[in-house]
């Protein structure tokens, strides 16, 4: 956090860049790679931020290596689970189709009966 600007964005990556191992730290210095960033952390942000492109592609590995694996996804459901849970909706659509004609037969013949 720094007073007047909030929290620093680049900051945060810079250390955990450093903690999942991007970001190499030999005594005060910041290292990428063969780059060096500069001489305190200050430094070193200062230098990505005039140098994006040093930053650029190379986060994502270790902020990747920071969070847990995805959890596995669960096994498709057997076919025959499948059947069994639709099994009843598909009896019941049938005979409400079996069935509508029939009353709309008694409705007709309950309506001329009246008449």
């Amino acid at each position: 956090m720094i007073f007047g600007r909030g929290i620093d964005a680049l900051g945060c990556v810079l250390d955990a860049g450093e903690e999942v191992g991007a970001v190499q730290r030999k005594g005060s210095y910041y290292y990428r790679g063969d780059t060096k960033l500069g001489q305190g952390r200050e430094k070193a942000l200062q230098f990505l931020r005039e140098n994006p492109e040093v930053g650029e592609g190379g986060w994502s590995g270790g902020r990747g290596s920071m969070l847990p694996p995805p959890p596995p996804l669960p096994p498709p459901p057997p076919l025959l689970l499948l059947l069994l849970l639709l099994l009843p909706m598909l009896l019941l659509l049938l005979a409400m189709l079996l069935l509508l004609p029939l009353l709309l037969l008694l409705a007709a013949a309950a309506a001329t009966a009246t008449a």
